[in-house]
C-alpha cells in the first residue's frame, strides 16, 4: 500500500537534505580554519539530514515542529555569525562574509519554518513553490561546489 505525502512535508524534507548537503560541504571548507567548525558543521548536517528522514517517515505536527525550531535557530545562529561575529572559532567576533551557500542553506531553513505556518490556500502554495525552487538551487550550489569563491 502507497501513502501521499503532503507535497509540504515532501518539500521541507528536501529543504532539510539539501542544508545538511550545503553544510557537509561547508564543513569541508572549515577544515583549514577550524577543527571546531568541522564538528559543529558535521553535527548539523547529520541532524538535519536524520530530522529529513524522520519527517518522511513519521509526518506528525511535532517533529515538524522540531524542524521549524531548529531551523529558526539556525537562521539566528547564521545571522549572528554575518552581523556580530560568533564569540568561538579562529577569527571570535568577526562578521563572516556571506557566501552563496550559505544564504541558500539559509533561505531553505527559512522556508522550512514557513511552511509550519503556510498550512493551505494561496500562502502555503506559494512558500511550497518557493521551497521547490530552492531546492534546486541548493542543487546547482552543491554541483558548483568548489568552484566559487
Amino acid at each position: 500500500m502507497t501513502r501521499r505525502v503532503d507535497d509540504r512535508v515532501f518539500v521541507a524534507c528536501g529543504l532539510a537534505w539539501a542544508a545538511g548537503l550545503i553544510h557537509i560541504e561547508a564543513a569541508i571548507e572549515h577544515s583549514r580554519e577550524s577543527a571546531l567548525y568541522v564538528v559543529l558543521f558535521a553535527i548539523l548536517a547529520a541532524v538535519q539530514l536524520a530530522w529529513g528522514t524522520v519527517l518522511y517517515r513519521r509526518p506528525a505536527r511535532r517533529v515538524l515542529l522540531a524542524g521549524g525550531g531548529l531551523s529558526l535557530a539556525v537562521v539566528l545562529v547564521w545571522a549572528f555569525s554575518r552581523t556580530t561575529g560568533l564569540p568561538i572559532g579562529p577569527d571570535s567576533w568577526q562578521p563572516e562574509p556571506v557566501g552563496a551557500a550559505d544564504a541558500i542553506a539559509t533561505a531553505d531553513e527559512i522556508v522550512i519554518a514557513l511552511l509550519l505556518w503556510a498550512r493551505g490556500g494561496l500562502l502555503g502554495r506559494l512558500v511550497t513553490a518557493a521551497g521547490t525552487a530552492l531546492i534546486l538551487l541548493s542543487s546547482i550550489v552543491l554541483m558548483l561546489a568548489g568552484h566559487f569563491h
